[in-house]
């Protein structure tokens, strides 16, 4: 099992984790657009978590590399935030609206924010770089990037849960993460995006 990862310091805690179950994980700090440069062979998987897809300017490029990573027969599972839920505000003051792109732009959303999903650390701050830039993906274009990188999709699944609590003040605790308090509003969203795809044979 290989990790790949931008940061050190996400790389410096996993290897800490990862020691601390006994579990035998390289880690590699790269772009993720170097991985193939930056990892020896190919992949029986490919897994990519919550949370990725929003730091990434190309989506395409994306797929083309993780196509790139796989042996033939190995699978891709994705998992993320809908792009659904991301192009929706923060602000629910007046419900919830579409505030921010749905589709891939060439200009990232930017912002600056102090504030963090993680608790700080040793009494470090959260965050020491405020400046967030983020670009959001359609399901149409996450699919067809897939598509065109030569990948077969398996299986695509919109959830009416979320990994982690976008508004707090409309949503709950669930056995699969959050959902929202109001049962009407279950139906009307999507909160996260699940794919799985293969390399064919």
């Amino acid at each position: 099992m290989v990790g790949l990862d931008l940061s050190g310091e996400s790389l410096r805690r996993a290897r800490s984790i990862a020691g601390r179950a006994g579990a035998d994980i390289e880690f590699v700090q790269a772009n993720v657009y170097d991985a193939r440069r930056a990892l020896a062979g190919d992949f029986d998987l490919v897994y990519t978590s919550l949370g990725v897809l929003c730091w990434l300017p190309d989506v395409r490029a994306w797929a083309r590399v993780v196509a790139s990573l796989l042996r033939p027969a190995g699978r891709l599972v994705l998992r993320d935030d809908h792009p659904v839920l991301q192009a929706v505000g923060d602000d629910t003051t007046h419900g919830l609206t579409l505030h921010e792109p749905y589709f891939q732009r060439t200009d990232p959303m930017t912002w600056e924010d102090e504030g963090s999903y993680i608790e700080a650390v040793d009494g470090a701050p959260a965050v020491t770089h405020p400046v967030s830039h983020q670009w959001n993906h359609g399901v149409g274009e996450i699919l067809t990037a897939l598509l065109d990188a030569g990948l077969v999709l398996d299986e695509v699944t919109e959830t009416r849960y979320s990994a982690w609590c976008r508004w707090p003040e409309l949503m709950e605790r669930c056995p699969q993460g959050y959902r929202f308090s109001d049962p009407a509003l279950r139906d009307r969203l999507p909160l996260q995006l699940a794919v799985v795809a293969h390399r064919p044979s």
